[in-house]
């Protein structure tokens, strides 16, 4: 553990997430391909410029997790443990396609509760929703002629100062661990498919809820259709789900795009790759139309139902027969 203030603090981590991401193929062996500008991304690829970059020196920022409210290193050394635990579990069970534990599901479950937490929009969502707070008391204050600031306003100014709503948030994801009763099941990109791959980015966990599109409020981990995708290799992601769906499940190109697409739509500022990307790619990733993996997973039940419905069985031969 670190016994002094830690200056550059990873928020996506290096060993248990970035490393996988890894090109060993250029000259700089084990590097990122990182793309700068999402929108310019989107426009046309072949101006933007693709950095190789070294995991340990990427995605970093300086005392991102620290805050006088608590002990010294205290979230920085609880992330890292975490991380160990987890990047045993992904080498020695889910590379190897091999059934998880309850206890090794709620490690995963727990760093990717972080992993989504731990960003910088995140803190600055953070930042800006204080910033808010203090604003509008400060406006009050002065509508009154308030001549001293209020014990409202010095707290939440000593709250901006010192980190403390996203350090806060951090630690309560941990321990709160809001995936942990849901379903995890492992997409793995069908062999068939050898060109195929998963990119991700800067802001990695993606969540979304078809029947909640219009919603003005945005879907959570319970939610029935909530559907959160996360790529943890160039070739396997988790998909957490809420109907009952684990284990391993190989998917085709349609799906895979299917998650490219959520990456590419989610990311903050880096899509980062293991290696480089081409302009067909971007093209169609974002023609990609959506698909929902939820009816895809229960396309065998939907049919059965129909089958049902009309009457219709199955004959031995594997024929339909009314």
């Amino acid at each position: 553990m670190h016994k002094q203030r830690t200056k550059g603090e990873h928020y996506i981590p290096n060993k248990s997430y970035l490393n996988y991401f890894t090109d060993n193929t250029t000259p700089k062996k084990s590097t990122l391909w990182v793309y700068e500008n999402k929108q310019q991304i989107l426009t046309n690829i072949n101006r933007v410029t693709a950095k190789n970059i070294s995991p340990e020196k990427f995605c970093k920022d300086n005392y991102l997790y620290e805050s006088p409210a608590f002990p010294l290193n205290a979230i920085e050394n609880a992330l890292a443990e975490l991380e160990g635990k987890y990047k045993i579990i992904v080498d020695n069970k889910l590379l190897k396609g091999l059934e998880i534990t309850s206890t090794e599901k709620e490690v995963v479950a727990r760093y990717l509760s972080a992993l989504e937490m731990r960003t910088p929009l995140n803190k600055q969502n953070a930042d800006e929703f204080i910033n808010q707070l203090l604003e509008h008391t400060i406006a009050l204050e002065e509508a009154h002629n308030v001549k001293e600031p209020s014990e409202l306003r010095k707290e939440l100014e000593a709250a901006l100062k010192q980190n403390f709503m996203f350090t806060t948030s951090l630690a309560s994801a941990m321990d709160f661990n809001r995936y942990q009763i849901c379903d995890f099941q492992i997409l793995t990109i069908n062999p068939v498919f050898a060109d195929l791959f998963f990119i991700t980015s800067d802001f990695p966990v993606t969540m979304l809820s078809f029947t909640m599109l219009n919603n003005f409020y945005p879907p959570t981990p319970m939610d029935i259709t909530a559907e959160t995708v996360i790529p943890i290799t160039p070739q396997m992601a988790i998909l957490v789900n809420n109907i009952g769906e684990n284990g391993y499940k190989e998917i085709d190109y349609n799906f895979v795009d299917e998650v490219n697409s959520r990456v590419l739509r989610r990311a903050n500022s880096y899509i980062i790759s293991d290696r480089k990307l081409t302009a067909d790619f971007i093209s169609r990733t974002r023609r990609h139309f959506p698909q929902s993996f939820i009816l895809l997973n229960l396309e065998t039940f939907l049919s059965q139902k129909r089958k049902e419905r009309f009457g219709l069985k199955e004959e031995s031969s594997g024929q339909v027969k009314a």
